[in-house]
């Protein structure tokens, strides 16, 4: 037969009933307890430091990487952020060369000659065409931007560059 046990002492103060004067406990116990302030703010006061480096280094990266380009049309800085990152890639322009040959070039060297075509296309047009002729819209311009930038990045840090 099934036995149920007796849990009614189970959860009881061990110390019940029994007194103690804090006069009679010597040493630490007798004291109260102290909470060391300084070392929860020093605590609060480095995590807060990290976090404003962090934040400034994020905004100088920023700063830095748009540098000379507040003038710029939309499509320009993308032409300009690219050869930027080309340049650092060891793949920079040449005096001699045309947006499209440069684009030809740095394009079969990262894989996106199609992406690199139309970004040129789309600075031409905007560094050259008409304002009121457009063939290539902003988007496109972005998307080719953006890929053609991927590529750059990861033959910067000698990755393959994730196919779509």
């Amino acid at each position: 037969p099934f036995v149920e046990p007796d849990l009614s002492g189970l959860f009881e103060d061990p110390l019940d009933g029994i007194d103690i004067d804090p006069d009679s406990v010597p040493g630490a116990l007798a004291e109260t307890p102290v909470q060391n302030d300084a070392l929860r703010w020093a605590l609060i006061f480095g995590i807060v430091g990290i976090m404003f480096v962090l934040a400034m280094f994020g905004l100088g990266t920023r700063v830095a990487w748009n540098w000379g380009m507040g003038e710029l049309d939309e499509r320009s800085k993308m032409w300009a952020k690219t050869h930027r990152l080309a340049g650092w890639a060891r793949l920079g322009g040449r005096h001699s060369e045309t947006p499209r040959e440069w684009s030809r070039r740095v394009g079969k060297a990262v894989d996106q000659e199609a992406a690199a075509l139309q970004l040129s296309e789309a600075f031409e047009e905007a560094r050259y065409g008409r304002p009121d002729l457009v063939r290539i819209d902003e988007a496109d311009a972005e998307t080719s931007y953006k890929s053609l930038r991927a590529a750059l990045l990861a033959k910067l840090t000698r990755r393959k560059p994730k196919k779509k």
